[in-house]
């Protein structure tokens, strides 16, 4: 169990996932001049999720460091929704 601080592994889960969507679609799709890139679109998702990138940074480094089984299955959970996200956006 994480203290009080850091971000529980849901919260970590959501995060992750919707960043790793923003680098997708910046990697995926050649931004004209004057667009931001991946940094503006990791600020959005902080903005989004009400955190900042020093509580992300500590959550992610926390578990890590003293959980690397539960930072395995909160990846394992990203891939997952990517995943059904890949599937859904097919199936349109």
């Amino acid at each position: 169990m994480p203290p009080a601080q850091i971000l529980n592994h849901e919260k970590l889960v959501a995060i992750l996932t919707d960043m790793h969507m923003a680098e997708g679609f910046v990697r995926l799709n050649k931004l004209p001049e004057g667009i931001p890139t991946d940094s503006a679109f990791y600020a959005a998702v902080y903005r989004k999720h009400s955190v900042t990138i020093a509580q992300v940074d500590s959550a992610f480094k926390w578990y890590t460091i003293n959980n690397p089984g539960l930072m395995e299955k909160i990846y394992e959970e990203v891939l997952e929704k990517l995943s059904n996200i890949e599937t859904s956006l097919k199936n349109q």
